[in-house]
């Protein structure tokens, strides 16, 4: 992304310096393209965040889940005695 955005910057500085209509029209192109491409790839990451954040969220429901244990009482054996 930071080599897009570069990319971006120089074209427009070429694009002011551009003696020419032509010229200037066709480095404004080549801007569009790269914003295009610049917008896919923020989107790309945003969703990247996204799965990363579920994931996230699922491990932290797993972890309180194991947190949460149940412990339950049974007789293994039973001592029974008399006074005599």
């Amino acid at each position: 992304m930071d080599d897009t955005k570069c990319q971006i910057r120089d074209l427009q500085r070429r694009s002011r310096q551009s003696p020419t209509v032509e010229e200037q029209h066709s480095f404004q192109e080549d801007i569009a393209k790269l914003e295009r491409k610049k917008r896919i790839l923020r989107e790309r990451i945003f969703d990247i965040e996204d799965e990363i954040a579920e994931k996230r969220d699922r491990l932290v429901e797993a972890l309180e889940k194991r947190m949460q244990q149940k412990t339950t009482a049974s007789p293994v054996f039973t001592i029974r005695w008399r006074v005599i």
